[in-house]
């Protein structure tokens, strides 16, 4: 049985080395002789173009080694939020780089469409985990709750529904919920708080979920305006 915690050694090691061999390119800014080597003008063209937002490299031959310097590119950029990656073979060692790169790093892609890839299910785990992994509290809290698809095909759930989900499935949901909340209050804006009161009522009985539902909207609110009245000064 494959050896989990190696392989996330693995990708973090393959993502931070990717970074290196990036800058060192960035660095020298020279032509390869690999020129139709599509992600190695990717790594000279994109840093520069801060108004470039979608990617279309479906259908490219990119493979794991591809998708490693894929990886390290989008790590540090900041402008993307939609990267079409569908019909390459980026296999699951690509697969479990950039859910590394998700769950560590970047925090401005909405979708990354992964279809034929040749990712098993286990490399889809991986990626499962990037963006919920429920294992803890403190698991969920350092996932990637900015990216929307993994697919055409297919929508990945509102942080909302990935919190009610958790504590609808945890045993200890009522031991959860102040680590939650608390969470909520000073991570999330008001959309997610208000989105978060029939989640409460539903788990919680009428009067206990809507008592803890004001004691979170007044505090989200108190935190809001104290947060603006700093600005202003």
């Amino acid at each position: 049985m494959p050896n989990r915690s190696a392989h996330c050694s693995d990708a973090k090691d393959g993502l931070e080395k990717a970074e290196a061999a990036l800058d060192k390119i960035m660095e020298r800014n020279r032509i390869h002789r690999s020129n139709d080597k599509v992600v190695l003008k990717i790594g000279n063209v994109v840093p520069n173009l801060r108004s470039l937002v979608k990617l279309d490299l479906s259908n490219r031959r990119i493979g794991t080694d591809d998708a490693i310097q894929l990886a390290a590119i989008f790590a540090k950029n900041t402008t993307l939020t939609h990267v079409m990656l569908q019909e390459n073979d980026i296999g699951d060692g690509g697969a479990m780089v950039i859910a590394y790169m998700l769950k560590h790093k970047n925090r401005t892609l909405k979708e990354i469409t992964l279809d034929k890839n040749g990712v098993s299910p286990y490399g889809q785990r991986a990626l499962r985990n990037a963006v919920y992994d429920d294992s803890s509290f403190k698991a969920m809290a350092k996932c990637n709750h900015v990216l929307q698809s993994f697919s055409s095909q297919s929508k990945i759930p509102t942080l909302t529904k990935k919190l009610a989900q958790m504590l609808r499935t945890k045993e200890c949901a009522k031991e959860v919920l102040p680590n939650v909340l608390g969470w909520v209050t000073t991570k999330c804006d008001l959309n997610v708080v208000y989105s978060f009161k029939p989640i409460l009522l539903n788990i919680l009985e009428g009067r206990k979920g809507s008592r803890i539902w004001n004691s979170l909207f007044v505090a989200k609110c108190v935190g809001v305006s104290h947060n603006q009245k700093r600005d202003g000064e």
